[in-house]
């Protein structure tokens, strides 16, 4: 996805921040070339998350099921939330790579030196999360 069209707070809700992406390469529940729009709690962008999303800024972006509420937030918190760097590679957080190690599903797909040196190409990544959807 491309980062954050609009990020504002809501005049019906200021607790809530609507984030509007466009999706250059949809992968699971989301097509290429939709643009979406997701509710996150305000309190997500307190503090040094107060820039979570930048325009242009290219993300791949796990988000859990919108809540009763309509509200949503990346899986595993900023684990669930892959910056897409020049190359198309993904650098790898720390928490980011805990997280991939600790997933069996992704484990047998990228070895732990893959994961460990910190770098993932994006169309591995997202051929691996389209494969283990297609597995569900």
């Amino acid at each position: 996805m491309n980062g954050a069209k609009a990020a504002s707070t809501s005049n019906l809700d200021p607790m809530v921040v609507r984030i509007t992406f466009h999706v250059d390469d949809g992968i699971r529940g989301v097509k290429t070339g939709e643009e979406i729009t997701v509710q996150e709690w305000q309190g997500l962008w307190n503090g040094s998350h107060s820039g979570r999303y930048k325009v242009r800024e290219r993300v791949l972006v796990f988000y859990h099921a919108p809540s009763s509420q309509g509200l949503t937030s990346p899986v595993s918190g900023e684990a669930g939330r892959f910056s897409i760097k020049s190359g198309n590679r993904i650098h790898l957080t720390i928490a980011q790579q805990r997280a991939l190690l600790r997933s069996a599903r992704l484990q047998t797909k990228l070895t732990d030196t893959q994961i460990t040196k910190g770098q993932v190409r994006y169309e591995q990544l997202a051929q691996l999360v389209r494969q283990i959807a297609a597995e569900e």
